[in-house]
């Protein structure tokens, strides 16, 4: 049990200077897909309005 303890601290940094890079691409893709996933599921006059709410804020 100790040793396990004494040896988690000298992996750990290890991993968490690798990949961070790797999990902002895999967070951006699954918000992505969720969103998708959300449009897909709205009705078709949700979709009017949401798509209304984002043309008023572009223009």
């Amino acid at each position: 049990m100790s040793t396990c303890l004494a040896s988690l601290p000298v992996n750990f940094p290890r991993t968490l200077d690798v990949p961070p890079f790797s999990i902002k691409r895999v967070s951006i893709s699954q918000t992505l897909s969720l969103g998708y996933s959300l449009i897909s599921q709205m009705s078709l006059l949700d979709k009017q309005l949401y798509y209304q709410e984002i043309l008023r804020e572009t223009r």
